[in-house]
């Protein structure tokens, strides 16, 4: 079957179903996919949409695609502090902050390095904090610290147990500015406010005497609601502060009430949009409703009847971000990041079952449809069409007259009304009428050379309930609904509208805007330029274009990227299903690239541009793929997670050589 007839279902989202009522569903993202490391202790992300996770080998910036991992080397000063990343902080400028075992770093986002801080005398730092001047507060095993970013200087808070207005312990583990520009300490002996103008500390301990006393001394995790109310996460459980009466409420885990914390030993807490608190425990995830003090656990155990993709991985919760996007992310310890999307409504993965009699048949699916009573209509690679029910989770086939069952590729499927209109890959197009479920066929017509049916690739109604079909090979046709009469758009349009149209026969999308214009995708209208800074191939491209112009069509070059890496068995083309085991000969940029290779791209792009303004009369447009290299393609093509460079903009967005050589052929330089 060729390859762009495939849509793979790629959400393969296991859900979880919880007696509130909500599904939440999860993608996990570990080792396999990338991340350096699946012990993840802390999430960021920037300002500029970028996720950051710190994890027990080194830090990890993740674009949605790709990653780009940062470690520390003994040889390099630039590179990120030593040790395990532990807490990262965005402060008002922007500026990225992060801490590991004995260095505060910042990320030096023009240079893509870092300028260290050294904190060995420290001690470990645990936790990080921007307050409202743009200063860092610096949690560690020594005490809590308060670093200025412009002046350097460090003021340092020591433990003094005998000392009532001091902190009990040094071990600090969490530090946190609320909006009233209070700053509250957490520690394993205790938990603090700080006086901020008098260096004083106000300290609340558990009372066994006192039902209104913290409920434990021991404070990982600090947030505040939107009443003011401060939230702890503690090792024995979640503590609601009252800071007017200065009164703690505490919730417990219960392990036989499903209702209740599925521990107590909390290390991660965060409000969401709904203001339900997210609680990660170190055997499990929850969420607190704090209008009902109920609570829903996202069991482990209920993941693991799905496949790995899409489950809910791991129970040893070490951080829990919940972004601007709706995007909420979980770091685990040992089981990599779990994602939960609030955007995407996914359904229950139904995953191929011959066995199950009301399991899925097909292994790939190509199209959907919606009935007005709310069914899925599904149309498979080779197992037809089916219907899904949304209310018993139950799927059925629909036989469709004269189809072979080994044979039924449906293509595309369009709604209008009534009428379940389905386009196949042999069979032209069944229309269904959704109240008798009567079928009929209309057959694409055939010429004296076709050998087989021609592939039906889309469909559209139209405002009039028209409708217009693309097909892979013949072009566009449009049904007309009142006449029952298809018409090629040969007989459609005008001639001389015909000679304007760019159509290679090959139609793969029809979309009707609001002013009733019709917008065709097709296949084959350009040159996708995917080549390697090793190959020498400008007289074929310069034969393409002139082939292009002696037909009467200007060429568009779309997609354009040089490859600076080597081609694993000399792969042609860019079949992104084709892939190839990882090995380090493969990526010799890990690190960066050359300045030989760079001036070898340059001269690449120099050449190419020299040829495309040669010819400027028979080019209609040049585009690239991607702007920058961490966004191409090729980093995880045809070998995953390795470095490419094949764009003109690094991966700091700032230019390099061959963009200014592109540049120079302008101004004739």
């Amino acid at each position: 079957m060729i390859h762009k007839y495939f849509l793979y279902i790629l959400l393969l989202i296991s859900q979880i179903t919880f007696g509130q009522g909500k599904d939440y569903n999860f993608i996990n993202i570990n080792n396999k996919n990338g991340l350096s490391s699946n012990s993840v202790n802390t999430i960021l992300k920037d300002k500029n949409g970028f996720m950051w996770f710190g994890t027990d080998d080194g830090l990890n910036k993740f674009d949605g695609q790709n990653f780009v991992v940062y470690r520390h080397s003994e040889t390099d000063s630039t590179s990120i502090g030593r040790g395990i990343v532990m807490a990262m902080q965005e402060d008002k400028n922007g500026n990225l902050w992060i801490g590991t075992n004995v260095t505060l770093s910042l990320y030096n986002r023009s240079l893509n390095n870092f300028i260290n801080f050294d904190f060995r005398k420290f001690g470990w730092i645990r936790s990080l904090d921007t307050d409202h001047l743009g200063n860092i507060w610096v949690a560690t095993h020594t005490g809590l610290h308060y670093f200025n970013p412009k002046t350097k200087k460090i003021i340092s808070y020591r433990a003094n147990p005998s000392r009532n207005d001091k902190l009990n312990s040094d071990v600090i583990l969490s530090v946190f500015e609320d909006s009233k520009n209070r700053v509250w300490v957490g520690t394993n002996a205790g938990f603090h406010l700080l006086n901020s103008q008098n260096g004083k500390f106000t300290r609340f301990f558990h009372d066994k005497n006192n039902f209104y006393s913290i409920s434990n001394g021991i404070v990982r995790s600090i947030v505040e609601d939107k009443e003011g109310n401060i939230w702890l996460g503690t090792g024995s459980g979640l503590d609601k502060m009252n800071v007017k009466t200065q009164t703690f409420e505490n919730f417990k885990s219960v392990k036989s009430d499903e209702q209740t914390l599925s521990d107590n030993n909390i290390y991660k807490i965060s409000f969401d949009k709904e203001n339900k608190l997210w609680v990660g425990t170190e055997d499990g995830l929850n969420i607190f409703d704090p209008s009902n003090g109920k609570t829903t656990r996202i069991d482990k155990s209920v993941s693991t009847n799905y496949s790995g993709i899409g489950s809910f991985e791991g129970h040893s919760i070490r951080d829990i971000y919940l972004d601007n996007c709706g995007i909420y992310w979980i770091g685990t310890k040992q089981r990599g990041v779990n994602k939960y999307d609030t955007n995407l409504a996914f359904f229950n993965h139904k995953k191929l079952n011959y066995i199950d009699r009301e399991g899925f048949s097909a292994g790939s699916v190509f199209s959907f449809a919606e009935s007005s009573s709310g069914e899925i209509f599904i149309g498979t690679d080779d197992k037809g069409l089916n219907i899904f029910n949304k209310k018993t989770g139950l799927l059925k086939p629909i036989p469709l007259l004269g189809m072979e069952a080994q044979k039924g590729i449906i293509l595309t499927l369009e709604r209008s009304e009534n009428t379940l209109w389905i386009g196949t890959y042999l069979y032209g197009i069944y229309v269904m009428d959704l109240s008798t479920k009567a079928v009929r066929n209309i057959r694409i017509p055939k010429s004296n050379t076709d050998v087989t049916n021609t592939p039906v690739n889309c469909l559209r109604a139209d405002k009039q309930g028209n409708i217009w079909i693309g097909t892979n090979g013949k072009g566009l046709y449009k049904y007309h609904i009142k006449t029952g009469e298809l018409s090629h758009f040969s007989q459609i349009f005008l001639q001389k509208e015909v000679e304007n149209i760019l159509f290679t026969g090959y139609i793969s999308a029809i979309e009707e805007d609001l002013q009733g214009n019709l917008w065709i995708g097709t296949n084959g209208s350009g040159i996708q330029g995917h080549w390697s800074i090793n190959s020498n191939n400008l007289k074929d491209i310069e034969d393409a274009i002139i082939e292009f112009s002696q037909l009467g069509i200007k060429v568009a070059f779309t997609e354009l990227d040089y490859t600076v890496l080597p081609n694993p068995w000399d792969l042609k083309g860019a079949d992104v299903n084709q892939r190839f085991d990882e090995n380090p000969k493969m990526n010799p940029y890990k690190d960066s690239l050359p300045d030989s290779v760079q001036t070898a791209l340059a001269n690449r792009y120099i050449d190419l541009f020299k040829l495309f303004l040669k010819h400027r009369d028979k080019i209609s447009r040049v585009t690239f793929w991607g702007v920058d290299d961490s966004h191409s393609w090729l980093n995880g093509f045809p070998i995953r997670n390795r470095t490419n460079y094949p764009l003109l903009f690094d991966r700091a967005l700032e230019p390099k050589k061959a963009y200014q050589a592109v540049l120079n052929l302008k101004s004739g330089k």
